[in-house]
């Protein structure tokens, strides 16, 4: 299942999901170096725009709840094919937005076409890799995820102050965006092959098919039984338009993944943790800027540089170590596979680097002054790319772990939070900061909202621990509640009579559906502990 690919072939597919899946967060901190003109040019305030912001990643949390389940029916690639080009027109109508309103309609969509390669993009590298090869391809994954807050200001900044006089400004980016859009849609229209097992619509297209030559087949007089359906088939089959089926999906079915608590524990971790990037990114410009008395919007944006080099360079190693860590508890257990050890991986980055690098800053930030200052400032937010990598790398790779075959919906829970239904997203939360931390700090200040944000990182990493302490029995606990939540759907009959076998997935409101083989479906697996012995002393 895994060999369909050589490893060349897999790495040129992981590079070109990181490139498309770029395109969101570069596009969520494009304004920031940028904010001073945009607000001049659209006759509005610094908050407006950051609620622009706010507003772009609520609907890159929200829209891949209605993606990611369509991947599984319909494969990868048109996911991908059908999202980018709305993304590219959504950049083309920012840049010529002249009003708040057509920008703020434009920014979603944007949001719409970018929001997709977010959550697939999990679920290509789960098609592509075994669990002890994927935290490496998820490195490279959440790379392109990362490093964009961090590059796409520097580059904004640059086009805005020198592309001024020649009438673009801040919109310049824009125009770069929508050619990086265009290419990654044909980077994947010409290069990338469909990566899934198996495909939920191939089952459905059997089925109408079989159905609607049977009905012909009554019609037709003085043919055996066999004879008739085999005929009518093969009409039905030649009409193109037949093979085109649609299947209705809730969007909201994902969140069933929630009643596992160690997912929820997860999308709170990874929720705490990108708010506290956005705590950092998002108001550099009015914390970083007037400090040390900052006014060119390319060197401004240079400033974000240091966290994208943090980000680069620990995805180098964050995977591996995992893997790597991973690897040493199986060792240590004598060959007893158990999920959860992947976690510490995420321990020193969740407990130590980075939310003392987000305390430290936010003091710096208030209280330094002159070039030590800066230089500090500048070190810490390189320290703190490094401690968001070291964090997100294991955590993700954990939910793809325990579900395989819902790697897209796991990763698409990741970033959305209901809070009446008491869940976390990592993307609502990032909203939710980007949206309320200039007030904060103009409230108690830069240094005590970092406090914050550091306590709260701190929290994430207990839910790290309390994962780590009863992996196996939360695990055990959400199999039986999402057993109980769930019933059977028209889809999954479908399936069972086309001779399939049917693997239950709440999350996307149908099953995943796996081609029965002679032998070798799966890898082989490591046996894992039991939840009873899962305890950790």
């Amino acid at each position: 299942m895994y060999a369909r690919f050589s490893p060349r072939r897999k790495r040129a597919i992981v590079g070109i999901v990181a490139y498309a899946a770029l395109l969101a967060p570069f596009s969520s901190s494009s304004f920031l170096p940028s904010i001073p003109q945009i607000t001049e040019d659209l006759h509005t305030s610094a908050f407006v725009i950051n609620v622009t912001v706010a507003i772009f990643i609520l609907c890159i949390g929200i829209f891949p709840l209605v993606w990611a389940p369509y991947s599984g029916i319909y494969g990868r690639k048109p996911i991908y094919v059908i999202s980018l080009p709305i993304f590219a027109l959504g950049c083309l109508g920012t840049a010529l937005s002249k009003s708040l309103s057509a920008l703020i309609v434009t920014r979603i969509i944007q949001a719409l076409g970018s929001s997709p390669v977010l959550s697939v993009g999990a679920g290509t590298i789960g098609d592509l890799y075994p669990k002890h090869e994927r935290g490496t391809a998820m490195g490279l994954f959440y790379l392109g995820i990362l490093v964009g807050p961090a590059t796409a200001p520097a580059i904004a900044g640059i086009l805005t102050e020198y592309v001024k006089p020649y009438g673009f400004g801040w919109r310049a980016m824009q125009y770069l965006l929508m050619s990086l859009g265009f290419s990654a849609f044909a980077l994947v229209l010409i290069c990338f092959p469909e990566t899934a097992h198996a495909k939920g619509i191939d089952v459905v297209r059997q089925e109408r098919l079989q159905e609607r030559a049977e009905k012909e087949g009554v019609e037709v007089e003085g043919l055996e039984k066999e004879e008739q359906r085999k005929r009518a088939e093969m009409r039905w089959a030649r009409r193109q338009w037949e093979g085109i089926a649609w299947v209705w999906l809730n969007p909201l079915a994902p969140l069933r993944l929630l009643l596992h608590p160690n997912i929820a524990a997860m999308s709170l971790n990874s929720s705490f943790t990108l708010m506290s990037t956005y705590t950092i990114l998002v108001p550099l410009s009015q914390t970083l800027a007037p400090r040390y008395n900052i006014t060119n919007a390319a060197i401004l944006g240079c400033f974000y540089l240091a966290q994208g080099v943090g980000n680069a360079t620990a995805s180098r190693y964050t995977g591996r170590y995992a893997d790597w860590t991973l690897k040493r508890w199986l060792k240590r257990r004598g060959g007893v596979y158990v999920p959860e050890d992947r976690l510490y991986a995420a321990l020193i980055g969740g407990g130590v680097i980075l939310p003392c690098s987000v305390l430290a800053l936010g003091w710096v930030l208030d209280k330094g002054t002159g070039k030590v200052g800066l230089a500090f400032a500048v070190i810490l937010l390189f320290i703190d790319g490094i401690g968001l990598m070291c964090v997100l790398t294991p955590s993700n790779t954990y939910c793809v772990d325990v579900m395989p075959l819902r790697s897209s919906e796991v990763i698409a829970v990741n970033k959305r939070v209901l809070s009446r239904l008491q869940t976390a997203c990592r993307y609502i939360v990032a909203a939710a900061a980007s949206a309320f931390v200039l007030p904060m700090i103009n409230a108690i200040g830069v240094g005590w909202t970092n406090t914050f944000a550091a306590f709260v990182v701190w929290l994430g990493c207990g839910m790290v621990l309390l994962t780590i302490r009863f992996g196996p029995q939360m695990r055990a606990i959400g199999t039986k509640l999402e057993g109980t939540v769930s019933a059977g759907t028209d889809l999954e009959e479908s399936q069972e009579k086309a001779g399939v076998e049917v693997q239950g997935s709440a999350e996307s409101g149908v099953s995943t559906v796996v081609q029965q083989e002679a032998t070798g479906r799966e890898e082989e697996q490591p046996k894992e502990k039991p939840p009873e012995a899962g305890l950790r002393s």
